[in-house]
């Protein structure tokens, strides 16, 4: 997605069109609800049928990646914002599931 973005950003050079490549962290969430994978789930240190949640340092709420989202949406006509890479403070940068 991350090479789409700024190959799509390239073409878009001129014409106004903003790009923004967002790219959320943990977000307390009832995606895993849903999941059936449940190697991953355990890798994740999750439980299948339950909502993600976690301590306040480790877990956005959806709100935050709203926010972020807004700011990127309302920035001036001059300002691109490229990226939001927006984690929880206390996570792990990367893929946690790689840790083993």
């Amino acid at each position: 997605v991350a090479i789409f973005s700024k190959g799509l950003r390239a073409e878009c050079v001129g014409t106004g069109v903003k790009v923004t490549d967002v790219q959320p962290g943990d977000v307390g969430t009832n995606l895993i609800v849903a999941n059936t994978d449940k190697e991953a789930a355990e890798k994740m240190g999750v439980s299948i049928g339950e909502k993600i949640a976690g301590e306040r340092n480790s877990v956005l709420d959806v709100a935050d990646i709203a926010s972020a989202v807004l700011y990127a949406l309302t920035a001036p006509a001059h300002v691109g914002v490229h990226e939001l890479l927006i984690e929880p403070r206390d996570q792990m940068w990367g893929d946690p599931t790689a840790l083993g």
